[in-house]
């Protein structure tokens, strides 16, 4: 079940952060709004609004449909959401790397200290 909700919450981070940013503080503050306000709106479970933020790659992705089918798995799995808690800040840099029998994205997460803080490969589109 843990497993599940891993590849689950992976999955989420995954999509909903972009491919690469460089963001000013005020952008950040910014981001920051709209991530607060996108898990108010799937506690709501108003997934329309919520896919509103989604850039056309999200959109194709995750439509609404699935986003609800995801956050209703993850309450199956977690309970009822409680409430927000610490926000934490990523940078994230892809890279593209060709292997003798694929592509793979190798997704790299940095800390706010420019620590390596997360890791993921995926097949390259």
């Amino acid at each position: 079940m843990m497993t599940t909700f891993k590849v689950l919450l992976i999955f989420a981070l995954i999509t909903l952060l972009p491919n690469t940013y460089s963001i000013s503080a005020e952008q950040n503050d910014d981001i920051e709004i709209i991530a607060k306000n996108f898990v108010d709106t799937l506690v709501k479970n108003d997934f329309v609004v919520a896919t509103e933020s989604f850039d056309p790659t999200m959109k194709n992705a995750m439509p609404s449909e699935t986003l609800k089918k995801t956050w209703d798995g993850l309450i199956r799995q977690t309970g009822q959401f409680k409430e927000q808690k610490d926000v934490k800040r990523y940078d994230l840099v892809e890279i593209t790397c060709d292997f003798e029998k694929q592509k793979i994205n190798v997704r790299i997460f940095f800390d706010k200290d420019k620590k390596i803080s997360g890791l993921f490969f995926a097949p390259a589109n």
